[in-house]
């Protein structure tokens, strides 16, 4: 049974126009909280796993330059940019598992 008819059953036929009104406002208000909410984490946890990724993968560590030699042995151009760009964006999509 949808939400509204369970909000919206037994009012009155002059108060429901306005029952429905608040109802509306409420869930798109909800909505809007929701998404701001969610946008927030994901951009402090885009920011967290950057740094704890730029912490490890550097040219100066020795398991990275073990993985960018590789990649390079592949064909893969300047790896270390484009795979901290996307290990970071994956990162980022799962705030809510990390």
């Amino acid at each position: 049974m949808p939400l509204i008819t369970i909000t919206l059953s037994g009012l009155s036929a002059e108060r429901m126009a306005s029952a429905s009104s608040l109802s509306n406002f409420t869930r798109t208000l909800a909505g809007s909280i929701g998404t701001s909410i969610t946008t927030t984490l994901w951009t402090q946890r885009e920011s967290q796993h950057h740094s704890q990724l730029t912490e490890f993968v550097n040219p100066y560590n020795p398991q990275s330059q073990e993985i960018y030699l590789r990649l390079a042995q592949i064909g893969k151009r300047s790896p270390h940019r484009s795979l901290s760009s996307q290990l970071i964006k994956f990162s980022g999509c799962l705030p809510g598992f990390s």
